[in-house]
């Protein structure tokens, strides 16, 4: 289970000790190393009393530890190792300091001369001061340092950071930099050509890349053609939506989530699944820096509902939401940016043109209704291909078919046709944009799932045509005497409002007219097209 807490840090602070000899300070107090030393006159010596907060934060400086701005207001913690950086906590750095405190084995000894305005006759003193000494001073005093105030000395870090552009797109492999664009094509350079650049450490794609231009036969490949297969431009969406949710630009004018549905006509409440939506966003997950939310969370009034987005997140993968989702909740994050609540990190905001893409799986299909909702929304169906060949429950189709997929014993030959395919789709979307097809049961899905499978079962038994008044009492009767009999609750009203959801779901107007108590109703053709 994914969580918000980050991992302990491994850094080795021996190497970024600061010289080791007695600094001055002022007459009565100096420092050695992270503690400070104040003179007692009444033993005509100095005693340790404090932590040395400038020697502190000289030595997390060379550790590399920063605070970085996200915007003009708004600064996190980050740690920067050569080119790149990732988000650490003030928990983090403490850990981390703590284990070096504990892990100096011998006391720390040295010399220095008491002040001559303090004693003329204080000769140099030496000094042994055993490891509980200055364990017991941090474990006393790092509570004054390693908190929200103090960590905001730290120096700033400002490197550039290594983005996308709005016509190109940057993957650094460990021996190369893939820039990919509608101009160039694709290209792969040398890891130098970054240096004047950091990289969020978690973007950074932790294997060797060659690209090979006949990538299409790879197992990936293979499981789209599969469950893409027979429908015309099918394959082509699937492959733009994989290139945009790649593509780590974000035009809010072009707000798009994109959202994989199960083709087949099921029953949302016991909805079929099994169709590989999930495998897709784990591919992208081996090629950008992905943060899966459980769709159950996405309920109003869970202001935590994205805590587990970071400032290094590029695809949000929302899987699983519930049926009453409301997917306006999102619209905010497709134009605005994002405002990040966290339970024990900072809070922070993502300006939009850097907002993580959105993808989302989904067992059933929201909210459709008003232009908004349609035009936020890119939608690619999976057909049965794998799903149908689920009998008992425990079969494992896609295994069967292509083995385990993204293993590390895959060899390196597969893994460079995986990543050349995934930045084919990239360059694909950023000529074309992405691809529409026309979709096969997303409207009728909706239909089911905000009417019920009685009514579509009755609407397209009947085929009522185009342009046609009918009378709606009888068609209402109708309906209730073959499904559910004459003490059936439902009203009129409803098959009313079903009638009209129904009218959506096909594309076509809907209108009513009463005259003399007579209620009737029409489904008005779209008008035609001009041709020129």
């Amino acid at each position: 289970m994914e969580t918000n807490k980050l991992p302990k840090l491994n850094v080795d602070f021996h190497k970024f000790q600061p010289i080791l000899k007695p600094i001055y300070i002022t007459e009565t107090t100096f420092a050695y190393n992270f503690i400070e030393f104040k003179y007692n006159k009444d033993i005509g010596k100095y005693e340790l009393k404090l932590l040395y907060y400038e020697g502190i934060r000289k030595i997390l400086k060379e550790a590399g530890f920063y605070k970085r701005y996200l915007n003009n207001k708004k600064s996190i913690l980050i740690r920067k190792v050569g080119c790149f950086i990732e988000e650490v906590s003030k928990e983090q750095i403490k850990d981390a300091f703590q284990d070096f405190v504990y892990s100096l084995d011998k006391p720390f000894e040295f010399e220095y001369f008491a002040s001559k305005k303090i004693n003329d006759d204080v000769p140099k003193a030496k000094y042994s001061i055993p490891t509980e000494a200055f364990q017991n001073t941090f474990l006393k005093q790092s509570h004054n340092i390693f908190n929200d105030t103090w960590l905001e000395h730290l120096d700033v870090e400002t490197t550039p950071l290594l983005k996308d552009s709005k016509k190109k797109a940057n993957f650094v492999f460990r021996n190369c930099v893939v820039s990919v664009s509608k101009k160039d094509g694709i290209e792969l350079n040398e890891l130098s050509t970054i240096s004047e650049y950091v990289v969020w450490k978690n973007q950074f794609i932790d294997r060797e890349f060659n690209y090979v231009p006949d990538n299409k036969k790879n197992a990936f490949a293979k499981f789209l053609f599969n469950v893409t297969d027979g429908i015309d431009n099918r394959f082509k969406a699937m492959c733009s939506a994989i290139g945009y949710l790649s593509h780590n630009y974000f035009d809010p004018s072009k707000g798009y989530a994109i959202i994989f549905y199960d083709e087949a006509i099921t029953n949302p409440s016991s909805p079929m699944g099994g169709t590989g939506k999930g495998l897709i966003a784990n591919a992208l997950k081996q090629f950008r820096r992905s943060t899966k939310i459980d769709g159950k969370l996405m309920i109003d009034g869970n202001r935590f509902k994205f805590e587990l987005v970071n400032p290094d997140t590029q695809i949000v993968w929302i899987d699983d939401p519930r049926k009453d989702f409301a997917f306006e909740s999102l619209f905010s994050c497709l134009t605005d940016g994002w405002t990040v609540e966290r339970k024990f990190l900072p809070q922070f905001y993502i300006q939009p043109e850097a907002s993580p893409k959105v993808l989302i799986c989904s067992n059933v299909v929201l909210n459709r209704n008003g232009t908004s909702n349609k035009r936020r929304q890119f939608s690619v169906e999976l057909n049965d291909y794998y799903s149908k060949q689920l009998i008992n429950g425990n079969e494992t189709p896609i295994e069967k078919e292509h083995g385990i997929l993204f293993k590390e014993e895959w060899l390196q030959a597969e893994w460079d046709s995986f990543y050349s395919f995934m930045i084919d789709n990239v360059l694909m979307y950023l000529k074309d944009g992405l691809i529409p097809y026309q979709t096969k049961n997303v409207e009728i899905n909706f239909l089911v799932q905000n009417t019920n499978e009685d009514f579509v079962e009755y609407m397209t038994e009947k085929n009522f045509k185009l342009d046609v008044w009918y009378d709606t009492k009888k068609a209402f009767d109708d309906f209730i005497k073959l499904y559910y009999g004459e003490d059936s609750n439902f009203k009129q009203r409803g098959f009313t409002n079903w009638l009209k959801r129904y009218a959506e779901s096909i594309k076509v107007d809907y209108d009513n007219s009463s005259s003399g108590g007579v209620t009737k109703f029409i489904f008005i053709s779209p008008p035609k097209q001009e041709t020129t």
